[in-house]
């Protein structure tokens, strides 16, 4: 099913807004390099699974879905392991119980919760709120390394969060008409 016009709009509005908030300069270059290329082919695949998951988490079990997902990553990434030969298991305790720590909290438990979430809304919706992680990311480093934003920046920061109230602008609207 093809997106309303806002939320499509609210989209490029968030797409703008991400190019703004990490690029060096703003809209005074168009820096591209081969780590910029592979972060766009993530974007596309990262898109590809929340529309997966929009057609089958509805209805869905989020708990099958989320150890599909999981399985899928693991396999693909030990699959990587094997081709480089690169798996080195002579890793200190602590490195194993941050590792373990991250797998669970940031992995299984942020799959699980997006997993549930996305049964009981749109894929539109899903895509523009996980837009706001960079903005997140940014006022973190902010407030923990003390790293400033330029204008550009915060005008990104600015059209993702217009791109996500233009995005959700019908169902704000449909709720108001609810109270009246």
């Amino acid at each position: 099913r093809m997106p309303a016009r806002p939320a499509m709009v609210g989209a490029g509005l968030a797409f703008f807004g991400l190019y703004l908030l990490t690029s060096a300069d703003g809209a005074q270059s168009l820096p591209f390099n081969w780590g910029d290329f592979l972060t766009l082919i993530c974007a596309f695949l990262w898109a590809a699974h929340i529309l997966a998951l929009g057609r089958y988490s509805p209805g869905g079990d989020a708990f099958w879905l989320t150890f599909i997902q999981l399985a899928t990553s693991c396999s693909g990434g030990l699959g990587w392991v094997i081709l480089t030969g690169d798996l080195n298991l002579r890793l200190t305790p602590a490195v194993y119980g941050a590792a373990f720590y991250l797998a669970l909290t940031c992995t299984v438990l942020a799959y699980l919760g997006q997993t549930w979430a996305q049964g009981r809304t749109t894929p539109t919706r899903t895509a523009i709120i996980l837009s706001m992680e960079p903005v997140f990311a940014a006022l973190f480093a902010r407030a923990w390394l003390g790293e400033r934003m330029g204008v550009w920046g915060w005008m990104g920061a600015g059209l993702i969060l217009t791109g996500i109230l233009l995005a959700e602008w019908n169902s704000l609207r449909g709720k108001k008409r609810l109270e009246a």
